[in-house]
């Protein structure tokens, strides 16, 4: 059956939601039908849905080193303690692996692949008043950071199982970005902190979020959470938000203005939100493509399937 819900909306993206419960990655096993399975780079396993998603299965210590004959470990990792940039040790479209960047990195180069790698920070493709298109691969980024602090920013990157946490919000998705199999959780930073697991504001260009595992539950209780999956304040581009589990949030997932939206498959855990499981606003209903594929669901923390998701 459908569930349909009546809340007042809270559409701002500065909004505070009140926050609930404690944050635990649930692996559910709902029955639904999943898209084919895809792997790239060095881990083992093929992924169907975000609900597989863990954090033992994503960032640098779940990639596996063919010359190594394993997974990788801290003491693989060279590490930077100070700021250092991609031009010191890498040309454009090059790769670097298995490296600590403790103190930041300057990212001056473009279409450079950053694999098997930590950051004690967040990761941002913005330096000298350009947006340079870059890619992670089997990354962990975890630091307890700042009010208003992102894992990942802004825009033209692609992340493909990372491990993203302690930040304020997991990533800025603002166009031409693509997330896929990444585990993202959030931690607030103070108590007018708010946190989304990806947030486009006001972007351009498409945007893919594809069998990720999202919780925005703050673990520490302070802040609240906003949204999952969230894009507005004239954010162009197709979203499309593909096999997800996702939980936390005043709702968990926000689709505002101008975009368009393609939600296929995504898995809402029961109850994890203050005002609902999704929202739509400004837009027409038109503007959004709802379980046309494969149904939006809610499921409980044991992954049960309990109903099918009416589009808001």
């Amino acid at each position: 059956m459908a569930l349909t819900i009546s809340a007042s909306r809270v559409r701002d993206r500065n909004t505070s939601d009140v926050a609930n419960g404690s944050v635990t990655g649930v692996r559910a096993t709902a029955s639904a039908a999943a898209a084919a399975p895809v792997v790239i780079g060095g881990g083992s396993g093929s992924i169907t849905h975000g609900r597989e998603i863990t954090a033992s299965n994503t960032g640098h210590t779940a990639y596996f080193d063919s010359g190594l004959g394993r997974t990788v470990v801290d003491g693989d990792l060279t590490v930077h303690t100070g700021l250092v940039s991609l031009s010191d040790f890498v040309a454009n479209g090059g790769t670097i692996t298995k490296r600590w960047f403790k103190g930041g990195l300057i990212i001056d180069r473009t279409n450079v692949t950053i694999r098997a790698s930590k950051f004690d920070g967040g990761v941002s493709g913005y330096y000298s008043g350009v947006h340079r298109p870059f890619a992670l691969e089997w990354v962990t980024i975890d630091t307890p950071g700042a009010a208003g602090d992102n894992g990942i920013q802004f825009q033209d990157y692609t992340a493909y199982r990372c491990r993203v946490g302690g930040n304020s919000d997991g990533a800025k998705t603002n166009g031409n970005v693509t997330l896929t199999e990444c585990y993202l959780r959030v931690e607030g930073q103070d108590s007018a902190d708010h946190n989304d697991g990806t947030q486009n504001v006001g972007g351009d260009g498409p945007v893919n979020v594809v069998r990720c595992n999202i919780d925005i539950r703050p673990t520490n209780g302070i802040g609240a959470p906003n949204a999952a999956l969230f894009s507005a304040d004239n954010a162009n581009g197709l979203q499309t938000w593909t096999d997800n589990w996702v939980a936390g949030g005043g709702y968990v997932m926000r689709l505002y203005e101008n975009g368009t939206y393609d939600v296929q498959g995504n898995e809402i855990l029961n109850g994890s939100w203050v005002f609902g499981p999704a929202d739509r606003a400004v837009i027409p209903s038109t503007n959004v493509t709802w379980g046309t594929v494969r149904a939006n669901v809610l499921v409980d923390s044991g992954g049960t399937v309990l109903s099918t998701l009416s589009a808001p």
